[in-house]
């Protein structure tokens, strides 16, 4: 089973890209603390990269912002691809689903994650499609 649990901060707000074909993409970096601190009492980060398509990409780009607690569900990945003659690999994080984490962030901005709720819309029982 190949299956990556990651909850950290956006590093930048996420963009929002088009396939030639009109498929939504973003690729964002994703900082991750280490569980354990180091000797000097600090710890680590790491900086994964997480790729998203199609409505997921669209949900992303939409309500995560710079600083935003993300919870991401996916599968690790690596492609390789040759470019200028030489083979590279790409080591990223395919997300499967995403969700707000409960980091609060200072920012006053008001096209924070945490403003942003306001911003679903409400649907009638009628709507769901799965009732």
């Amino acid at each position: 089973m190949n299956k990556a649990i990651i909850t950290g901060r956006l590093t930048a707000d996420p963009e929002l890209r088009q396939t030639t074909s009109g498929i939504s993409k973003c690729q964002f970096t994703v900082a991750v603390p280490e569980e354990y601190k180091k000797a000097d009492g600090t710890r680590g980060v790491d900086f994964l990269t997480v790729v998203a398509w199609r409505e997921k990409a669209e949900f992303i780009t939409r309500y995560f912002k710079k600083g935003s607690g993300i919870l991401i569900i996916g599968q690790n990945k690596s492609d390789e691809y040759e470019k200028t003659g030489q083979k590279t690999s790409f080591k990223y994080i395919l997300a499967e689903s995403v969700e707000f984490f409960g980091y609060k962030n200072n920012s006053t901005n008001s096209n924070d994650v945490s403003n942003s709720a306001a911003e679903f819309e409400d649907i009638g029982i009628d709507e769901v499609p799965f009732v």
